[in-house]
């Protein structure tokens, strides 16, 4: 009977593809495709966005499930609009922080002002 062929797990939309694999399988793991999932080595993504390069990262967890979900939030991250709204987001946030440091500040200075009269 011929070995089982394991099939590449890749996630594709119009901005670009992620793929889920092992990169190197450890500690005695009997397993040798990079497509080979069902072990507790590793999982490694791959993404490739149409309008930018391509990276390698760790998913950081051995689970195939996790890795997937992982890659899938890259997948969506890819799409030009949920950028553009995580930039936002980013800048608003940045700017809430700034607020909060000034109005720490403007309550020293009152309580400083205070204590001088």
């Amino acid at each position: 009977m011929p070995p089982e062929r394991f099939h590449k797990t890749m996630f594709r939309s119009r901005y670009g593809a992620v793929r889920v694999y092992t990169r190197r399988h450890i500690h005695g793991c009997k397993l040798i495709s990079p497509d080979d999932q069902n072990c507790v080595c590793p999982k490694w993504i791959y993404s490739k966005p149409r309008d930018g390069k391509a990276a390698q990262k760790t998913a950081g967890t051995p689970s195939f499930g996790e890795a997937c979900e992982i890659a899938q939030r890259i997948l969506r991250n890819m799409d030009p609009e949920i950028r553009e709204a995580r930039e936002w987001l980013k800048s608003v946030q940045a700017i809430r922080a700034d607020i909060a440091v000034l109005s720490r500040k403007v309550d020293n200075l009152t309580a400083l002002l205070k204590a001088r009269s």
